[in-house]
């Protein structure tokens, strides 16, 4: 199964951790003369699949629609963490999972939601938000993916980068990785085609305080 398209829109959590939501648009092909059935797993990298006894996420937090409309149930299901090393930075206990089938020849578009939070880093003196769009996992699909778009739309946290880059002294705990990113009105952007999924896409801003907001 080649995944052809992927399509991402992040909207980021403001700065009280409110509001943050993910889209995303995989579109997958069968080349093949016959049909495929197969599980299918998504790393959000929310705490919740670390918890042993979290419940099926089957409610409006994380959702999975294929193109013809129907709505497909998640479980949350345990894995082997090391066999995720290699394109996870930290391997989870469990994921989300679900079944799927694709006829020969056949396209499937697959509209996944969730909602995102931030985590907590500090590189000893500055406190951070940060968040991580978990990409690589992509590579499992069979070539390249055709093309790919990331976006993350950054909300009420512009002001803290902006502030960041004023900042005479430079403002390091800033960061947004992979580089080659494009500025837009609302956030910012990463294109490509053919791609090989080698990276992750993170973003970490400094937790400023009161009176530098």
């Amino acid at each position: 199964i080649r995944l052809t398209r992927e399509s991402v829109d992040v909207r980021l959590p403001n700065l009280e951790g409110i509001g943050g939501h993910v889209e995303c648009l995989y579109v997958l092909h069968n080349p093949g003369p016959k049909q495929v059935s197969f599980s299918m797993a998504f790393v959000t990298g929310n705490p919740q699949e670390y918890l042993p006894d979290a419940r099926t996420f089957t409610d409006s937090r994380f959702r999975v629609v294929v193109n013809d409309g129907v709505e497909l149930r998640p479980t949350l299901q345990a894995t082997a963490p090391a066999s995720w090393e290699a394109f996870v930075p930290e391997p989870p206990e469990s994921l989300l999972v679900w079944d799927l089938a694709i006829p020969a020849g056949k396209t499937r578009h697959l509209n996944i939601s969730y909602d995102i939070y931030w985590s907590g880093r500090t590189d000893g003196d500055t406190e951070r938000l940060f968040f991580r769009y978990n990409a690589r996992p992509a590579a499992l699909w069979s070539g390249s993916i055709g093309a790919a778009e990331i976006t993350f739309r950054l909300g009420d946290i512009s002001g803290t980068l902006l502030r960041c880059i004023l900042d005479e002294g430079g403002c390091a705990a800033a960061e947004i990785h992979p580089v080659g990113y494009r500025c837009t009105q609302s956030g910012i952007n990463w294109k490509f085609s053919d791609w090989e999924p080698d990276c992750d896409f993170d973003i970490s801003v400094p937790i400023l305080p009161a009176a530098e907001k």
